[in-house]
């Protein structure tokens, strides 16, 4: 995974595009390839199929938007929702039901006004895994309250109350750093802060935005490091072993000093580590995807897209690795490589989409809208 590189594909892209899968499979056998290099292909191949699948469906629990999907990395079956009601449930994508002529994702719990009385108060912002935890989540809600859940009683283990509101929160991929969790901070401080979760004190707090930091992105190769980014257009990578200092900051121009750098013309809507920790995506509300070397800072490549966007989700082990972004109600497929389009995931939600989610044991993507609907998509019958 360390050694690969965006701009040496193990396998022409062009084959992906003409399905040239013989010879592939004939190199594979003769030695001449890798046998990870089809599997890597052939998932991205299924991946440009994706379809909205109109005979799958979650059951509707949420009576408006859903603000926040959350599959589990231990088992990639259980997933959580999150509403702008406030209303917070578990799915689970491993068990269907079929129902007359559909297939419905099995509903595990429920967390509402009226069947839990450790509910957040107003709408549920996030709903996040702990990290290797199929047992423990995470939410966060507009009434300032993190509270940790636990799946097997559906009670509150602990909870904490922030006075002033918290715009952004983030949790590391490694169970390592498990008890660590990152929050974003607006006025006075503009600040990163790690809190502990076994107490819930301020572990360290990492100062340089100048406007309320509204992205948050942990290294899924490294534990230790951390990417900010803010309405003050700037993003910063972190490394929680240095202290108070910024380790690096991203920049558009190379001859910008690391202070004056600013990432994009418009604030941060949405940060990701790739999956090799290599290489840092960021969107920002001047319709920019840009992607950034995580190593230096340099920009790599921009890329405009159609519509501001909050969230994305990106593929492992495919070539090319994909990014999918919400786009109204579509969803945009980007080759991560160099930023071109290939497809565009339409037919699905009746309204904006503003999350999604992919399950990349199944290679099925989940996608949440304002409808207070989840769907399904998958390559089912397309690409066979």
């Amino acid at each position: 995974m360390k050694n690969r590189h965006l701009n040496f594909p193990t396998i022409p892209y062009f084959h992906l595009r003409q399905g040239d899968m013989y010879n592939i499979i004939q190199d594979v056998k003769q030695g001449k390839r890798k046998q990870i290099e089809l599997i890597r292909n052939e998932r991205a191949k299924r991946l440009l199929c994706l379809k909205f699948d109109r005979f799958i469906n979650f059951r509707p629990v949420h009576n408006c938007g859903i603000n926040s999907l959350d599959l589990d990395s231990k088992e990639n079956r259980f997933m959580l929702s999150g509403g702008h009601d406030g209303i917070i449930a578990l799915h689970d994508t491993g068990k269907k039901q079929a129902k007359e002529s559909r297939i419905a994702y099995n509903c595990l719990f429920t967390i509402n006004e009226f069947n839990n009385k450790d509910k957040h108060s107003c709408g549920v912002y996030d709903v996040k895994w702990l990290p290797q935890e199929t047992n423990a989540f995470l939410s966060w809600s507009c009434d300032r309250y993190i509270k940790i859940w636990d799946t097997r009683c559906v009670q509150v283990n602990s909870e904490f109350h922030f006075s002033r509101p918290v715009y952004k929160i983030a949790l590391p991929k490694l169970a390592i750093r498990s008890s660590l969790l990152a929050v974003g901070r607006g006025a006075p401080n503009y600040s990163v802060e790690l809190i502990d979760l076994r107490c819930g004190e301020i572990n360290c707090k990492f100062n340089g935005h100048s406007q309320l930091v509204s992205s948050l992105s942990w290294s899924k190769t490294n534990e230790n490091i951390i990417a900010s980014g803010s309405d003050d257009c700037k993003i910063s990578i972190w490394d929680i072993r240095n202290g108070k200092d910024c380790l690096l900051s991203a920049k558009s121009d190379e001859t910008e000093e690391d202070y004056n750098s600013r990432a994009h013309s418009g604030p941060i809507t949405a940060l990701e580590f790739t999956d090799d920790g290599l290489y840092l995506i960021s969107l920002g509300e001047d319709n920019k995807l840009r992607l950034w070397c995580a190593l230096t800072g340099n920009l790599v490549y921009e890329k405009e897209i159609f519509k501001v966007s909050l969230g994305m989700s990106i593929t492992e082990e495919c070539n090319p690795d994909l990014i999918f972004i919400p786009s109204g109600n579509t969803v945009d497929i980007i080759n991560l490589r160099d930023g071109k389009y290939l497809n565009t995931l339409q037919n699905g939600q009746s309204g904006r989409i503003n999350c999604t989610c992919l399950n990349n044991s199944t290679l099925e993507l989940y996608s949440g809208g304002v409808d207070g609907n989840i769907h399904c998509w998958n390559d089912e019958k397309n690409c066979h």
